[in-house]
């Protein structure tokens, strides 16, 4: 299926958190609705078991029944429910229940990239040289994968090799493509992550090397510059995910805890000031306004709660709804004076 309307077919998944957006959902034709009564409490509890066999076909009954609604719209809500959940899954079992599917086009092409992202790194460098090459390439199902997503998903694994290739068809892409994600971000993506053996490898090593940095370097180049930032934090988004369905995550989330401690801590040096009286200096902290966007994000990423010292502690991840309210809590504990260090 090739696409020339300058609009990404709906299985451009994501390569990684943030980097390359589907089309807005507002655009699709089907108006946005709640999942289905009962839906993801049966679709989960299918992926839970343990049994293969048992498991496979449970999942068959639950699409099965609930992608095949006469309600079209809650219908289409299932198919963006596997879209949005494609990276924990394995949707190589269900082709032919897509192919009955009235959203068979969509579903089959989920599929296929679903498959090729799970493949051998050989076979994935040989069909994003293909894409990015010939501007497309036929998967197993008969879905194409477009050069675009080729972009996304080398660089999203890492894949080297494929650098100079990246770098002479960049231009082809359509111009909305090259302002939503630009070469240089697509570059610091692929640089960060080499080496990996799959997405989640190539992500884990990403923000390992982010952590790396010296905590100095990392703060100038978040606030100078933008893609940098940008790649920081969909670097640790991706990473502190967590699968909703057995509660794993990828081990390089412990790369942002460690971050993001230190960049506390230097937010404590670089914001206290001596009071303007008095002969002893106060550990008060001053809060910068507005507080770097990047770092929010971190915040926001990360749950912060107050020791049983009043220090301040960074505990596991949690999917905020609300990053005001998460900072608040944040603007609270580093100006308290519980928090400030001796």
């Amino acid at each position: 299926m090739r696409r020339t309307d300058g609009i990404l077919p709906i299985v451009m998944l994501v390569a990684v958190a943030g980097a390359c957006a589907l089309p807005a959902r507002a655009s699709q034709p089907i108006p946005m609705r709640v999942l289905p009564e009962g839906f993801e409490d049966a679709f989960a509890h299918s992926v839970r078991i343990s049994d293969p066999t048992e498991r496979e076909t449970s999942l068959r009954t639950v699409l099965g029944r609930y992608l095949f609604l006469e309600d079209r719209g809650l219908a289409w809500e299932v198919g963006l429910y596997l879209q949005d959940n494609e990276r924990w899954l394995d949707l190589r079992a269900f082709e032919g229940l897509f192919r009955q599917s009235q959203f068979a086009r969509v579903l089959l092409e989920l599929a296929a990239t679903n498959a090729l992202r799970q493949a051998p790194r050989e076979e994935r460098l040989a069909r994003y040289c293909q894409a990015l090459r010939e501007g497309s390439a036929t998967l197993e199902n008969g879905s194409e994968l477009q050069r675009v997503e080729a972009v996304m998903f080398a660089a999203g694994d890492g894949i080297l090799e494929l650098k100079p290739d990246i770098e002479e068809h960049f231009p082809e892409l359509l111009e909305p493509h090259k302002e939503q994600t630009p070469l240089e971000y697509i570059l610091l993506i692929l640089e960060n992550r080499a080496g990996g053996r799959d997405r989640e490898d190539a992500a884990r090593l990403a923000a390992g090397r982010l952590a790396g940095l010296p905590d100095a370097e990392l703060r100038d180049r978040a606030d100078s510059e933008p893609v940098f930032a940008r790649v920081l934090v969909e670097t640790s988004k991706f990473v502190c995910e967590v699968n909703p369905f057995s509660g794993w995550q990828n081990p390089g989330c412990d790369d942002v805890f460690d971050l993001f401690r230190r960049q506390m801590d230097l937010e404590r040096k670089l914001t206290r000031r001596p009071e303007t009286s008095g002969e002893e200096h106060s550990n008060t902290l001053v809060l910068k306004d507005p507080r770097p966007e990047w770092l929010q994000w971190l915040a926001h990423l990360t749950r912060v709660s107050r020791g049983a010292d009043g220090g301040l502690q960074v505990g596991p991840p949690i999917s905020v709804e609300s990053l005001d309210s998460t900072y608040h809590l944040l603007q609270q504990q580093v100006t308290s004076p519980a928090a400030a260090p001796p």
